[in-house]
């Protein structure tokens, strides 16, 4: 590990000053990435921020997959119909995750992939390895890993447009995994606009239909006002009515 002092302006990593000369402290990682650091820290040879710093992606390894245990209590399921899809996913792109494992070979993420893998009779595997990390660490990632990724939405409009134009080009949508009633245009029957009395056909198709009022408030009061509207909406009550009757009593005060 190399470390010295050099005699050049550079910009501490840890404060964001530049030193203007003044004595830079070098340290190297052990990806071969510098950060300098000026007199703000009074550390030892490598700064707190670098000490043993390694992600378990820094380094794939191919391991046997008879060594991979998977983990007795994950909550994740995998029907026979979903580890097919994975297992086609695999045929068409090849590993692109590799399986997150523990020094003994303990899956952390991944189970899913090495069923698909075992489907596929394969007899090794991409992993890459969680060194060092504690056992309430390696369980919380099992959950971490699959509830995050189900935590981001999408934009229906875009994935419409993406799945179309991808269906175009020729290539098997059920690779993606999408079921092909989750993207099917939805049929608009615009006849109703052909007909000689169009605002009656118009104001008969709004009967019964929830409308909006636009109502503005103070930067002040905007927070407040959508926690509390979120708040009743939640809990299945008539925002409108509830408007209506304050303000009805607001005037009969008058």
């Amino acid at each position: 590990m190399k470390h010295g002092k050099q005699h050049i302006k550079r910009q501490c990593s840890y404060c964001c000053k530049q030193t203007n000369g003044l004595l830079t402290y070098l340290y190297q990682t052990q990806q071969n990435e510098y950060a300098d650091s000026c007199h703000c820290q009074p550390w030892g040879l490598r700064p707190p921020f670098l000490k043993d710093t390694m992600n378990p992606a820094d380094k794939v390894e191919k391991w046997s997959i008879d060594k991979l245990i998977p983990y007795a209590r994950n909550a994740r399921t995998h029907s026979d119909e979903q580890v097919a899809q994975i297992a086609a996913s695999i045929k068409e792109w090849g590993w692109t995750t590799p399986v997150l494992v523990d020094e003994h070979g303990g899956i952390i993420a991944g189970h899913g992939r090495t069923l698909a893998a075992q489907r596929l009779r394969m007899k090794e595997v991409p992993v890459m390895v969680a060194k060092g990390w504690s056992d309430a660490k390696k369980r919380a990632y099992v959950l971490a890993d699959n509830k995050l990724a189900m935590n981001a939405g999408w934009d229906n409009e875009m994935l419409a447009l993406e799945l179309a134009e991808i269906g175009d080009l020729g290539f098997d949508l059920n690779l993606i995994g999408f079921d092909p009633s989750e993207f099917n245009n939805t049929v608009v029957d615009y006849s109703v606009l052909d007909g000689d009395d169009i605002d009656l056909e118009l104001d008969q198709m709004a009967n019964g239909v929830r409308k909006a009022i636009q109502i503005e408030f103070e930067p002040e009061h905007y927070e407040q006002a959508q926690t509390l509207v979120k708040f009743w909406r939640d809990n299945k009550s008539y925002v409108g009515m509830m408007v209506i009757n304050h303000l009805q009593n607001e005037k009969n005060k008058l």
